[in-house]
């Protein structure tokens, strides 16, 4: 199923997470290392009143995160300004350099049409294993894949 193309991040877990020195203008971001404090769901705008889900991707989670540097905390950042640590690290590696953005046999994989804010700006992980396409919510679970195929 695509949901499970949406990273669920757990409390406790290590990320890198957006960071605006004022919470109401969140303008351009900064990121730093953290853990999830908590985390809550709420109905996508294509979600519709039935109780079906219109949108593929599932509901968007916004995390509580405290931050390593200094403990202070920001509420409610939305899904797709948090990602796991590995993820955060393997994709800001050689950051400076374009052609490091790519990655051995695995590929990025957006909905650009999607009005679902993750899967149009961050999206999943494509693998080609045995003839075949797997997708992944985490880019290191997709080269643990690769790698192992």
């Amino acid at each position: 199923s695509i949901t499970r193309r949406k990273p669920t991040l757990e409390v406790g877990e290590e990320v890198y997470a957006a960071w605006w020195p004022d919470v109401n203008e969140r303008g351009t971001a900064s990121w730093f290392a953290g853990r999830v404090k908590s985390y809550h769901e709420v109905k996508s705008k294509d979600d519709d009143d039935d109780g079906g889900e219109d949108n593929d991707y599932g509901p968007t989670r916004l995390y509580t995160i405290k931050y390593d540097d200094d403990g202070t905390e920001m509420d409610d950042i939305l899904e797709h300004y948090v990602f796991p640590k590995a993820d955060y690290l393997l994709s800001t590696e050689g950051h400076r350099d374009p052609s490091r953005k790519k990655w051995k046999g695995v590929r990025n994989v957006v909905d650009e049409n999607s009005s679902d804010e993750w899967a149009r700006l961050v999206g999943w992980y494509v693998v080609a294993i045995d003839g075949r396409e797997v997708s992944y919510s985490r880019l290191s679970d997709a080269l643990k894949a690769y790698d192992a195929s």
